[in-house]
């Protein structure tokens, strides 16, 4: 019981460990591309764009950034997951094997849906911060 709890505990500090990672970089890449498109953002302001406007292809770059993280991540924890169960087949002979069930489609379906909109959430967020700090980039 001790140890299940040592699990859960350990795994929400992960979970809010790569939650943090994953703020810092979204943040970063916003930021990085506002600065790429300084003067396309300049120019859209002095003719009187709003932030909505500005934010638009930032929150198309962050969705679609997310989305390929998503399939590759996937696409990688699947592959271990299969040989993890592979070698665990292997060493079974030695005694107890454990296997590692993956996720079930809607399951990935639901964290993709989460992903996405914490997305576009941070997206609007920073854009706005960024904004509101430097004025104009």
């Amino acid at each position: 019981l001790k140890l299940l709890n040592f699990v859960n505990s350990s795994a929400y500090i992960l979970l809010i460990f790569f939650a943090m990672c994953f703020m810092i970089i979204l943040y970063n890449s916003i930021k990085l591309q506002m600065f790429h498109n300084k003067d396309e953002i300049i120019i859209s302001q002095l003719i009187g764009a709003s932030n909505l406007f500005i934010m638009r292809p930032l929150t198309y770059y962050i969705v679609t950034q997310v989305t390929l993280s998503a399939i590759i991540g996937y696409l990688v924890v699947s592959m271990l997951i299969n040989s993890f169960n592979n070698i665990s087949s292997i060493l079974s002979v030695l005694g107890g094997q454990i296997v590692i069930i993956p996720l079930s489609t809607v399951q990935i379906m639901q964290l993709f849906t989460i992903l996405i909109i914490f997305s576009i959430f941070a997206t609007s967020i920073t854009v706005q911060f960024i904004l509101k700090k430097h004025h104009s980039i």
